[in-house]
């Protein structure tokens, strides 16, 4: 039997978020370009939060950050056998 854990960042995201106050102010940045580990953490913590937490477009803030759109639609590996198929996430 394989136990499947939460993520570390999943986890620390869940965490900040019991610790934020109201009207507070979650910054997340990773430094991978594993959709894992960026979109599908914040999608992941957007939908438990059922409307509490928002995301925010600080575009304008931040003029001098570099930054580049976010994905909606990345592949996941279901298995770790190279001869089984990727899946889509649905949005």
């Amino acid at each position: 039997m394989q136990i499947l854990r939460k993520p570390k960042c999943e986890r620390s995201t869940n965490r900040a978020a019991k610790l934020m106050k109201v009207g507070g102010r979650m910054v997340y940045s990773t430094c991978s370009l594993n959709p894992i580990e960026d979109e599908a953490v914040i999608a992941a913590l957007l939908e438990r939060t059922k409307g509490s937490m928002v995301l925010v477009d600080v575009s304008d803030q931040l003029p001098e950050l570099k930054r580049t759109p976010g994905i909606s639609h990345w592949r996941v590996c279901t298995s770790l056998h190279p001869t089984h198929t990727m899946t889509h996430h649905p949005e």
